[in-house]
């Protein structure tokens, strides 16, 4: 915690640390003595190192925490495990539903959730365009399936989405930002052509994948290469029927000048 604000600093860790005792208690009780904390600062490493890696993720979190950041939203990433390559499904939760007592204290809507928030929010070096308040959960943390593994963070807010432009926020997803997002950190130049793959049959499972139209295949002139981009590295070579052209958003604001 920072030393400014000190007042603001102590109602946050001091909720934060009651609901973390509860967790250690509960682990405890099915955990050799002695391993409850190793254990648990393991898990929020492996969390933290999951979340680094999937860059997805993180431009889908700071998306939606910029666009909705005048509602004093929650950012929900709840995902299965840490293991690479898990599924995460990321929520917005405006304060108008995890500060409402009348729709339970459940989840985010507990008591020690909700003074958290409360006080994170009101904090007087908290400010909603500088950063953003984000809950992780991991239902299976490592290799144990036993109770579930919650911690609550401050992301700040990236120069980047600072720059982008008002109709972006309004009309694509969280998730077409991110996907156009990685296309142009991946390709800086943005010279290349991007394809989705459709139609196939042979090879049906790659139907919907999206990938990078190379040029006419070098052994079949009625064929086009395209590098696939789902991590496989791969290249295939198919018919002009069977890919489409992907339509690329434009995203900041110098772009509709």
């Amino acid at each position: 915690c920072q030393r400014a604000a000190w007042t603001d600093h102590k109602r946050v860790c001091k909720t934060v640390g009651d609901s973390r005792a509860k967790l250690v208690a509960s682990l405890r009780q099915r955990t050799a003595p002695g391993g409850v904390k190793r254990n648990l600062k393991k898990e929020r490493e492996a969390l933290f190192k999951w979340f680094d890696g999937a860059l997805d993720v993180g431009h889908k979190v700071i998306f939606l925490a910029w666009k909705h950041r005048a509602e004093s939203p929650l950012i929900t990433v709840h995902t299965p495990s840490t293991r690479p390559g898990a599924v995460a499904r990321v929520r917005m939760v405006p304060r108008s539903d995890w500060d409402d007592a009348s729709k339970g204290s459940t989840g985010y809507r507990s008591k020690a959730m909700v003074t958290a928030l409360r006080a994170h929010f009101s904090r007087r070096d908290f400010h909603a365009d500088r950063a953003c308040i984000v809950n992780f959960s991991v239902q299976s943390p490592t290799e144990d399936p036993g109770e579930a593994l919650n911690e609550m963070s401050e992301l700040g807010f990236s120069d980047y989405i600072k720059k982008v432009h008002t109709s972006v926020l309004k009309l694509l997803t969280a998730d077409e930002y991110a996907a156009e997002y990685l296309r142009r950190q991946r390709y800086p130049d943005n010279l290349v052509t991007f394809v989705r793959l459709t139609g196939l049959v042979g090879a049906a499972h790659l139907n919907g994948v999206e990938g990078v139209l190379k040029g006419p295949a070098r052994n079949c002139p009625e064929r086009f290469t395209v590098h696939l981009e789902d991590g496989s590295g791969k290249d295939v070579d198919v018919k002009r029927q069977n890919y489409e052209l992907l339509p690329r958003p434009r995203l900041v604001n110098r772009e509709f000048q």
